[in-house]
């Protein structure tokens, strides 16, 4: 008897019997088997349905500490939560559920205990936090310029990269006012025009950037 079959006779089997626990994990195996043939336009062999159980059988489990560290026991017996293709149907109120749980904890509260499950995760950071990261800093994500007139801060490098090749900014963003005078001028403002736009405070001149250049 073929693994297919013997589910089929299970499922049978647990029906007559008002077997409501062996019902529902039977059918939540057979469902996942099916999906699995759908989306990949294939038809399992013996192999194929024992990898696609025990992969169930780790999302379960995974699921379970998920359930106990939000403090959300009376999920576990949730059919349709009780698989990934059940709780992909079912996202949308599941992460609401989630979302209420997480938010009786602080961040750092949570990255304990998602830590101490051995759930892999990772919280979202401040832009505080993302100009000192370590390993942004490492990978070159973020970098540290001196501006032309000497001040330094951290700036996001390109997202595009091209192998080993760094990719730095080498110029700074205009300051207020450095150009204003050529703008003007090319508009066809004479310089006494300009000096009295200044004067007036009506045109902004950035003196010190002048300088620099």
């Amino acid at each position: 008897m073929s693994l297919k079959q013997k589910l089929q006779e299970d499922l049978k089997s647990s029906m007559k019997n008002k077997d409501t626990v062996r019902k529902s994990v039977v059918t939540l195996i057979r469902a996942s088997i099916k999906q699995y043939e759908v989306d990949n336009r294939v038809e399992l062999d013996e192999d194929g349905i024992i990898d696609v159980i025990a992969k169930q059988l780790k999302q379960r489990r995974d699921a379970l500490v998920e359930f106990e560290k939000a403090g959300r026991e009376d999920l576990i017996k949730e059919e349709k939560f009780a698989s990934s293709v059940e709780s992909k149907k079912n996202a949308t109120e599941l992460i609401s559920i989630l979302d209420g749980e997480f938010a009786k904890f602080t961040q750092n509260e949570m990255v304990e205990k998602l830590t101490a499950a051995d759930i892999a995760h990772e919280k979202i950071q401040h832009v505080n936090d993302v100009v000192t990261d370590e390993q942004a800093i490492a990978n070159n994500y973020i970098y540290e310029h001196t501006s032309k007139n000497g001040n330094k801060t951290m700036l996001a490098s390109t997202p595009v990269k091209f192998g080993n090749i760094e990719v730095n900014m080498t110029c700074d963003a205009p300051l207020i006012g450095e150009h204003s005078d050529e703008i003007l001028r090319e508009l066809g403002y004479s310089d006494s025009d300009i000096e009295a736009l200044i004067e007036s405070g009506i045109v902004t001149m950035n003196k010190e950037a002048c300088e620099i250049c």
